[in-house]
């Protein structure tokens, strides 16, 4: 009998571990979608509408094409379950004011915990934007 500790693998149980990594399938209605030509400021472009609480895959895409104010031209939040405040922006496109130009920005698929009746939406910050905005938001809640 001897008093120290003496760790032990069984080399018939040893199993290599496999990490099984799946894109998220979105359908119809996990996703939301809007655009506009010129839209006044604080225009919800696209808004996801009060959700269950759960952990969700979130992935957004914001496209402007036009010269914009310099600054926010638009962006994704998360607002809390009376609509009422922000409780973080996720995605801002931004324009550096010049001439016509095309920009993108996207979210990559993140996970991201929702609260009850909270809700992904995408707005217009700023006053004085002309030129095309879109906007898509995809929130499927994981099963």
């Amino acid at each position: 009998v001897l008093d120290v500790v003496m760790p032990v693998v069984s080399l018939g149980n040893v199993v290599n571990p496999t990490v099984d990594t799946r894109t998220p399938s979105w359908r119809a209605g996990d996703t939301v979608f809007g655009q506009a030509v010129s839209p006044a400021q604080n225009t919800v472009l696209a808004d996801t509408g009060a959700l269950p609480a759960g952990t969700y895959d979130v992935f957004s895409y914001l496209e402007y094409t036009g010269a914009g104010t310099p600054g926010s031209l638009f962006i994704l939040e998360h607002r809390n379950a009376a609509n009422n405040a922000t409780l973080a922006t996720l995605l801002s496109l931004a324009s550096d004011g010049g001439g016509n130009s095309f920009h993108i920005a996207t979210l990559p698929t993140i996970g991201y915990e929702l609260g009850l009746n909270e809700r992904l939406r995408t707005i217009t910050p700023l006053l004085s934007n002309t030129g095309g905005f879109s906007s898509s938001i995809f929130a499927r809640r994981r099963g």
